[in-house]
């Protein structure tokens, strides 16, 4: 009866794991067409780049992506090198997980989760 109960519980185990989706890291070419900074506090503390173009993702359409200026480093990267894009005429290739408007910590920071994603990477071209 406790070697049956164990199998049972592992394969319960086992299609929880079959259907539970991984997170998908995206990559999308963007044309800048704006890129802003906001520093009014939680939740809308962070700078982010306005695409040309959007990408569909979670049943959205994305053209925004934003990082929060609370990470000061990489806030500061990413809007120099999205200003640079801006500038010369560049593209930009940014990383996000499909369908996460959250940073790391799962934190909101202005961020909506209809057009806009957290960029975990963003690449001048």
């Amino acid at each position: 009866m406790r070697l049956l109960k164990m199998l049972l519980m592992g394969t319960a185990a086992l299609v929880v794991v079959a259907v539970s989706k991984p997170a998908l890291a995206v990559n999308f070419t963007c044309t800048p067409f704006q890129v802003a900074s906001f520093e009014g506090g939680s939740p809308n503390n962070r700078v982010h780049v306005l695409c040309t173009t959007s990408v569909a993702d979670a049943g959205n359409n994305v053209s925004f992506f934003a990082v929060p200026a609370t990470d000061t480093a990489y806030a500061n990267r990413f809007i120099s090198m999205a200003t640079a894009a801006l500038t010369t005429g560049r593209t930009l290739v940014i990383g996000f997980t499909s369908g996460k408007s959250t940073d790391l910590n799962n934190v909101a920071f202005g961020c909506s989760t209809t057009d806009c994603r957290y960029a975990t990477s963003i690449v001048l071209q």
